[in-house]
């Protein structure tokens, strides 16, 4: 069976860490990043389709807080094989970025950076800072960057880097779905199960 791994992002809250966990916990229903927007969708379609799809809930995902040695910690309780698909959503995509850039033994059949952020403005401090390998879109088989257009900046600016880097990844823009939220595309994300499909 292909398998799947689905990365949430961060919480653009700005709180205290606490204050940030309790938003999240405290919800009806108490859901974690790795349940909100279009992720527990994607994951039903995946698995219809025969892909084991698993979205881990990263620690702490929230601007106070995050600290990528937990992340990876986290991360690596996951196998990666050579046919699996790996998504991530924002500052996830950028996470899978790094994890993948220092993991140069490892192979999958597909990366999808979905409205990535490697945090070009250094928000999350040294989260993000890596030598990306310029050699990633060979032991990934396929990377597609899908965005839009009306973003925040520090996104267009990530996607702007990320071609920099993989000139030859698949671009997928869209203009009018800003972040890929609940507010601008609801629960249901049907464009990027497509994207995948591919």
């Amino acid at each position: 069976m292909r398998t799947a791994i689905t990365l949430h992002g961060t919480s653009s809250l700005n709180e205290d860490p606490a204050e940030a966990r309790d938003y999240w916990l405290t919800r009806e229903p108490a859901m974690g990043m790795s349940n909100s927007n279009w992720i527990p969708w994607l994951q039903g379609e995946l698995c219809r389709r025969d892909i084991l799809t698993q979205t881990p809930e990263m620690p702490y995902p929230y601007r106070g807080r995050i600290n990528y040695t937990e992340w990876e910690n986290t991360f690596r309780q996951f196998e990666i094989k050579p046919d699996t698909i790996l998504i991530g959503f924002s500052t996830g995509a950028g996470f899978l970025l790094k994890y993948l850039s220092q993991n140069p033994e490892i192979r999958a059949g597909r990366l999808v950076l979905v409205a990535p952020n490697i945090d070009p403005e250094n928000w999350l401090g040294n989260f993000m800072q890596t030598n990306y390998d310029n050699n990633l879109l060979d032991r990934m088989g396929r990377i597609d960057i899908v965005y839009s257009t009306d973003d925040r900046q520090f996104i267009l600016d990530s996607v702007k880097r990320i071609r920099e880097i993989y000139p030859t990844a698949n671009i997928h823009e869209f203009k009018d779905k800003g972040h890929f939220t609940l507010s601008k595309i609801g629960t249901e994300f049907p464009e990027l199960l497509e994207i995948i499909a591919q």
